[in-house]
C-alpha cells in the first residue's frame, strides 16, 4: 500500500523509476539475484514511505554494481578518489539502507561518478528515469 503513495509526489516516483530501470539495465535477464532485488524492494519501499534520498540512491547503485561484478576495486589509486569520497562509497556499500551514514553532498556528487563512469563504458541510451527527474527540475 505504501508504493501507492509514490503518485503524490513526483521527485518519489522519479526516484523509484530510477532504481527499477538500474535493476533492467544491469541485472541480466533469467538470472536469480536474490540479494540485488531484496535491496530494490527495500529502497523502493524506503522510498514510498519517506520520500526520495540522495544517498539512497548513490548507496543502491554502488551495491547493485557490487552484486553484478561491476564495482571498482575502492581501494585502486587509478580510481583518483579523494580518502573522503573513498571511504563514504565503501560506507555505502557496507550500510544497510536503513542505517545510511551522513554523507556531504559535495561527497555524494563525486561518490555518483563511480557509477556514472559505469553507465558510460556500458553504453546505451539515456535512462529514461534521469530525462524525468530532470524534466521536474
Amino acid at each position: 500500500p505504501d508504493i501507492l503513495g509514490l503518485g503524490a509526489d513526483l521527485r518519489a516516483l522519479g526516484h523509484a523509476s530510477y532504481v527499477c530501470e538500474l535493476v533492467e539495465r544491469m541485472m541480466p535477464e533469467h538470472e536469480p539475484q536474490p540479494e540485488a532485488f531484496a535491496v530494490v524492494d527495500d529502497a523502493v519501499a524506503a522510498i514510498a514511505r519517506s520520500g526520495p534520498s540522495t544517498i539512497r540512491l548513490r548507496a543502491l547503485e554502488l551495491k547493485l554494481l557490487l552484486f553484478a561484478g561491476y564495482l571498482p576495486d575502492l581501494a585502486d589509486p587509478a580510481l583518483d578518489l579523494g580518502d573522503d569520497v573513498r571511504r563514504a562509497a565503501v560506507a555505502l556499500v557496507d550500510a544497510e539502507l536503513g542505517a545510511l551514514p551522513a554523507v556531504a553532498d559535495e561527497t555524494l556528487r563525486a561518490v555518483s561518478r563511480i557509477f556514472a563512469a559505469h553507465l558510460k563504458r556500458q553504453g546505451g541510451p539515456r535512462l529514461k528515469s534521469v530525462q524525468f527527474m530532470s524534466s521536474l527540475g
